[in-house]
């Protein structure tokens, strides 16, 4: 019975470090915070470390019966507190993701209908929607377009992106991205007219610009239900902010328009990062 529940705890504690393997690598690529979410997990594998040693020495000595199911149980007691340390450690982070996804799939739908709405009604053809005809404005820097959708974006937009900077305080911006990182309409704190000065321009004037690093072609070009990236946006004049973005597509009769992205600072100070200013 005793060599049983050696066994058994032995499982139990691989296949648990295991799952703290995944869920470690999975919050590090979605956070970008490598650092500090690797010192918590490192905290947690080594108390996992410990249990399987003990339990090894058990096993080791598993004629000793009472003895041996008393260290069995010790060590299951190791592993069930290596693993809340790291769930409480991680459980922010994994509810705020959770609240955003919700968000933006219902904004990016809104965004679908109004589009729809807009061809239906004549507001819009879907040519023009589509257009991939993109008129640079004479004089702007950095260089902003305007292609024939960008009238109708300015329209109808708005209230969907103002509504989302509430959803809380560590909300940075929302916009929609086509498929080739093309912004047309922006936040009204991102959308002001362009002056003599470009760094001023590229912090407060981002709207009909493209961004087509590889965050924003993958927010205007993937078709999954969300996506979540994390990045250093580029403010201007040397000037960058960690951000995490959350981006969900945008469809327009059956067909893939781009997507709606929501940028937010990562609420990690439970985990010892830094929070981007």
């Amino acid at each position: 019975e005793s060599d049983a529940a050696v066994a058994g705890c032995a499982g139990a504690v691989r296949a648990s470090a295991a799952m703290l393997g995944r869920i470690a690598a999975e919050v590090d690529a979605v956070t970008g915070a490598t650092g500090a979410i690797r010192q918590a997990c490192a905290a947690q594998t080594e108390a996992l470390a410990e249990a399987l040693g003990r339990i090894g020495a058990a096993d080791d000595a598993a004629r000793q019966g009472e003895h041996v199911a008393a260290a069995a149980r010790d060590a299951a007691r190791g592993l069930d507190a290596a693993v809340g340390g790291l769930r409480a450690r991680l459980s922010g982070v994994m509810l705020e993701d959770d609240s955003m996804e919700e968000a933006v799939r219902a904004r990016a739908a809104e965004v679908s209908r109004l589009f729809e709405d807009g061809v239906r009604s004549g507001r819009i053809t879907m040519a023009a929607l589509f257009s991939a005809d993109y008129a640079p404005v004479p004089g702007s820097n950095p260089p902003q377009f305007a292609p024939p959708f960008v009238a109708f974006t300015d329209a109808v937009l708005p209230p969907v992106l103002e509504g989302a900077l509430r959803l809380g305080e560590n909300v940075v911006f929302c916009a929609a991205v086509n498929r080739d990182g093309f912004l047309p309409t922006h936040n009204r704190k991102f959308s002001q007219a362009q002056g003599p000065d470009p760094v001023k321009n590229a912090a407060l004037s981002r709207n009909r610009r493209f961004f087509d690093d590889r965050v924003g072609l993958a927010a205007g070009r993937s078709t999954a239900p969300f996506l979540i990236q994390a990045y250093r946006r580029d403010m201007g004049g040397g000037a960058f902010a960690t951000m995490k973005d959350i981006s969900a597509p945008i469809i327009v009769q059956g067909r893939h328009w781009g997507g709606l992205r929501i940028g937010y600072r990562a609420e990690t100070v439970r985990l010892g990062l830094e929070r981007a200013a």
